[in-house]
C-alpha cells in the first residue's frame, strides 16, 4: 500500500474517531490529536520522506490508544444514568406527541371502565406477599385506621405525597398519625362507613367532621377497615384528532377548558374528562329511554347497542338536562361534539353542559394497560 493511501486511511479513521468522541477529550489531548493529524495530512500529501512516514504509522495506533484510553473504560453509572436520561426522553416525547396515560376517576363509563372503587370490609389484610400481589394484579389496596388511644378523631387532612403514594394526617386524642391513603380516599371510605351519601369531597368532608366529632373510640378499636380498588388506567391516542374528527360510538378524551356549565363542578381548574362521543357536527339528537336517536333514528354501533341491552350492568341511556324529554332535541353545531357516560343514570355529561368544543379533544381512548382485570386490552 502507498504510503499516501495508508495515510489517507488512518485520517479517515481519526476523522470518524474525532467526530464521535472528541467532547471526551481534555484540551490537552485535542491538541494532540490537532498534532496527529497534521503529521498525517503531511503524510498524505507527500510531504514526509519514506522512513519518516512509516515510523509515523508504526507508532500511529498506539498514540491513539494513549489518547482515548480513558474514554474506553467502562462506567456503569454512567451508562446507567445516561439509559435513564434517554428512555425519560422518549417518554416524555411519547407523551406529548403521541399517547398520554389517563387515570379513570369516577363511575360515570361504568361498566365499560371503572374509576376508584372503595368498599369497607371487616375482613383481615391478607399476607403482605397476597397484598402487593393483589395490588400488582387487581389494582387493590388495604387500609385500616386503628384508635391508638381512647379519644375521638379531631381532624383529618391531606398530608404529603411520597413516590405518588399520598397520605392523610390524622389528628387523634391530641396526637398527629399518618394513614398511609390519600386525603380523597379516607373521606369517602370513612363516608360510606359512616353512611354518609356520596357528595362532593368538601360536603363529605365536612358531614364527615360533624359525625365524629360526637363519636369516642376505644383504644385498638377499628375506626376504618377498607379496600381501594384503582381505576382502569389507559393509553390515549393523541395522533388521531389531527387526521380526523371523533366519531359517534367511540370514547374519547377532553379538557374541561372554558366549558361553561364545568366552571363550578371543576372550581375553574380545567381537568380532563372522558365519555363517549355520541353527537357530532349536523347530528340532531334526543333520547326516548333506553335509546339514544340521531337524526331521526336510533344510534347504533357495537358498543351503543351494550348499553341498549340492559345486561351486564349497563342500563340505556336516561332523559335528563337538555334530553330531558323523549321530545326535547339537541341539534350539534360546527367543531362541536355531544358527550355522555355509558353509566347514563350517573354521569354528569353534555345533558347537562352541552357542547364539548373541537380545540378541547385531547384523543381517543386506546387501551387499558392496568389493572389486569377482564377490562384490560383494546376499548371499545
Amino acid at each position: 500500500m502507498s504510503i499516501k493511501k495508508e495515510a489517507k486511511n488512518f485520517l479517515q479513521f481519526l476523522h470518524k474517531k474525532w467526530n464521535y468522541s472528541r467532547d471526551l477529550l481534555d484540551p490537552n489531548d485535542l491538541e494532540k490529536v490537532r498534532l496527529l493529524k497534521t503529521d498525517l495530512q503531511h503524510a498524505a500529501d507527500g510531504k514526509l520522506d519514506t522512513a519518516t512516514a512509516k515510523l509515523l504509522f508504526e507508532q500511529t495506533p498506539a498514540r491513539l490508544e494513549k489518547l482515548w484510553a480513558g474514554c474506553t473504560k467502562s462506567n456503569p453509572w454512567a451508562e446507567n444514568i445516561e439509559v435513564i436520561f434517554v428512555a425519560l426522553i422518549v417518554a416524555f416525547a411519547l407523551r406529548c406527541y403521541f399517547v398520554q396515560p389517563f387515570k379513570i376517576p369516577t363511575d360515570s363509563m361504568k361498566p365499560t371502565l371503572w374509576g376508584i372503587y372503595r368498599e369497607p370490609t371487616n375482613t383481615p389484610k391478607p399476607n403482605p406477599l397476597k397484598q402487593l400481589f393483589n395490588y400488582a394484579v387487581g389494582g387493590r389496596s388495604y387500609h385500616a385506621l386503628t384508635a391508638p388511644a381512647d379519644g375521638r378523631i379531631e381532624s383529618i387532612k391531606p398530608g404529603a405525597s411520597f413516590l405518588f403514594i399520598g397520605t392523610t394526617k390524622v389528628r387523634f386524642a391530641g396526637e398527629e398519625f399518618t394513614l398511609w391513603t390519600d386525603y380523597e380516599n379516607t373521606i369517602r371510605a370513612l363516608a360510606i362507613q359512616q353512611g354518609i351519601p356520596n357528595n362532593e369531597l368538601s360536603t363529605l368532608a365536612s358531614l364527615l367532621a360533624a359525625r365524629l366529632a360526637n363519636t369516642t373510640f376505644r383504644k385498638g378499636e377499628t375506626i376504618a377497615s377498607f379496600t381501594v380498588d384503582a381505576g382502569d388506567h389507559l393509553f390515549v391516542n393523541k395522533v388521531a384528532y389531527n387526521f380526523r374528527l371523533p366519531r359517534q360510538g367511540e370514547v374519547f378524551v377532553f379538557t374541561t377548558k372554558g366549558i361553561a356549565g364545568l366552571h363550578n363542578q371543576t372550581r375553574g381548574i380545567t381537568q380532563y374528562y372522558i365519555k363517549r362521543c355520541v353527537g357530532i357536527p349536523g347530528a340532531t339528537l334526543r333520547i326516548d329511554p333506553p335509546y339514544l336517536y340521531s337524526n331521526g333514528e336510533i344510534l347504533h354501533s357495537s358498543a351503543i347497542d351494550r348499553i341498549y341491552s340492559k345486561q351486564n350492568g349497563y342500563n340505556g341511556y336516561f332523559s335528563m338536562g337538555w334530553l330531558g324529554n323523549a321530545d326535547a332535541e339537541i341539534s350539534i353545531p360546527a367543531d362541536k361534539f355531544w358527550a355522555m357516560g355509558d353509566n347514563s343514570a350517573n354521569s354528569l355529561d353534555s345533558r347537562y353542559w352541552k357542547y364539548v368544543p373541537r380545540e378541547n379533544l385531547v384523543g381517543t381512548a386506546l387501551v387499558v394497560y392496568w389493572p389486569f382485570t377482564k377490562r384490560w386490552g383494546f376499548i371499545q
